[in-house]
């Protein structure tokens, strides 16, 4: 992770802004009883400085910062009444905010939109605006997740509205937005991105009552997801693998993800949920966002992390070794009915492991990040099962890595395994040398294969270090090569959050 929030502190759903050469990032930094927003500003993504947090009357909804000329408009969402609504502030130096002089409160209405609860709805969904300029008819236009009227065993009633304003003192409601919504529980926080001239609209939801999202290679998604199409206006449509990140199992880890574009780059960000039981998170490690041929698209891995790293050492076995023997650049072995493993690095917690793994017949290949002497999280490819895994783990000082069952349990709230951190299924062959990243800062471990994002988990406790890392095989052989480790440099004081607090609102 990138910003970690201080103990008894949050970051939640966020939002960014370029203005200046700088970044302002924003995120809801309060509980359910208290109304702050966050503000860290930075210049490259990775070094954050706080600034002081803004303070409302209200418990907020997500929201969205933009520049109109030489100002700049907070949309933000408010309950009213059992009706979410958004209202405006403006500041000129994002740090100080007034309410918007004049401005209308955006709230739902008929006959397109649901505008009162019914006996489904006790909250009138309306909340996570998004907002853009349009060239074409000069008007600020919003969307925002809302219900409708309709309301049924097929039909969620979950749709993306759509209004716009001239000069923000009045609204007009327009038709939702063409896709495939009524399929969601919700859609929160959306997002309208134009990429090499398709058109995407992100959102964040997942699966929850009766709902159950299956996308391919992996059961029970929760994450941020995508609807494609060739015009702005749509009609959108759901792509073959809607996730753009997220976890499965039923569980929340990278949820609300966003882009900002640097340079010619599109970037996404997200924050983590680090406590399955509390609304507590943490902001993740940023991806670049990539179309296929398909223009599809698809998280990696962003190089730039090195940038807050610097190496560490490895440790080769002999040459002529056995089971383990150095190869060019990399070990190799030869696994028996019991497996085998190799450690790699000393006390290593907070890192970014990469490697070249190529199995000529091992069933599993795996690095093992030890957080004990006996115990850890294991990042594994299972070419028998045509899986990618995070799951913790226990070392048998004669048998070896395997299941733990006897405790160092996750919550258990968690589908499946109840080891087994996160899974996906992913496409393995057998003496094609894959591309293995692991990035472990904190509590935050993530995995990409060739370079493309896999998974992102949080484990129970924050990881430290006590047994190194180690390379582990089962029943087979397999070489890994061109490995490098390199080592984060701490967390600094400034990155977190709850230093200075202020009350911006004059008065």
């Amino acid at each position: 992770m990138i910003i970690r929030p201080a103990d008894g502190e949050t970051l939640w759903d966020s939002w960014m802004l370029e203005a200046d050469g700088l970044f302002h990032l924003f995120y809801l930094a309060s509980n359910r009883s208290e109304g702050r927003i966050g503000h860290a500003v930075g210049s490259d993504l990775l070094t954050w400085e706080r600034r002081p947090d803004l303070v409302l009357p209200f418990h907020p909804y997500t929201g969205m910062v933009v520049a109109d000329g030489k100002r700049f408009i907070l949309a933000i969402g408010e309950m009213l009444d059992a009706v979410q609504t958004t209202v405006f502030y403006e500041s000129t130096d994002l740090e100080h905010w007034r309410p918007l002089r004049g401005a209308a409160r955006l709230r739902p209405a008929g006959p397109w939109y649901l505008e009162r609860p019914d006996q489904w709805r006790p909250l009138v969904p309306w909340r996570d605006p998004f907002l853009y300029h349009s060239d074409e008819d000069g008007c600020w236009h919003a969307i925002v997740y809302a219900g409708r009227p309709e309301f049924g065993p097929d039909d969620t009633g979950a749709t993306l509205a759509h209004a716009r304003t001239r000069d923000f003192t009045s609204w007009q409601l327009l038709p939702p937005l063409d896709t495939p919504s009524n399929r969601f529980y919700h859609l929160e926080v959306p997002e309208l991105v134009s990429i090499e001239g398709s058109h995407y609209l992100l959102f964040s939801t997942g699966s929850a009552y009766g709902i159950r999202w299956d996308t391919p290679g992996r059961r029970e998604s929760v994450g941020t997801y995508y609807f494609k199409a060739n015009s702005m206006e749509g009609p959108y449509e759901l792509p073959a693998d809607p996730l753009l990140v997220g976890a499965g199992l039923g569980r929340m880890g990278p949820y609300v993800a966003r882009t900002i574009k640097v340079g010619r780059h599109w970037m996404l960000y997200h924050h983590n949920r680090w406590h399955q039981d509390a609304w507590e998170g943490a902001w993740g490690f940023p991806k670049q966002l990539r179309q296929d041929h398909q223009r599809d698209l698809r998280a990696e891995f962003w190089p730039a992390l090195y940038a807050l790293t610097r190496p560490a050492a490895i440790y080769y076995p002999p040459v002529g070794g056995h089971p383990w023997r150095s190869t060019a650049g990399g070990a190799a072995a030869q696994a028996q009915s019991m497996g085998t493993s190799f450690r790699l690095a000393g006390e290593e917690s907070d890192l970014i492991l990469a490697c070249r793994l190529c199995s000529a017949s091992a069933q599993r290949c795996s690095v093992a990040l030890r957080t004990s002497a006996s115990k850890g999280v294991l990042v594994t490819l299972d070419f028998a099962a045509g899986t990618l895994e995070i799951a913790l783990s226990h070392r048998h000082p004669i048998a070896g890595w395997g299941r733990d069952r006897t405790g160092f349990v996750p919550d258990s709230r968690a589908r499946g395994d109840p080891h087994t951190l996160d899974r996906c299924e992913v496409a393995l062959t057998f003496s094609v040398p894959h591309q293995l990243t692991v990035v472990a800062r904190h509590e935050c471990i993530e995995v990409y294969l060739e370079n493309q994002w896999k998974l992102t988990t949080m484990l129970p406790t924050p990881m430290v270090s006590t047994g190194g890392i180690e390379l582990v095989l089962e029943r087979g052989a397999a070489e890994f090569s061109d490995i490098s480790l390199h080592r984060f440099e701490p967390l600094k004081p400034s990155e977190r959050s709850g230093e200075r607090r202020l009350d911006p609102f004059p008065g």
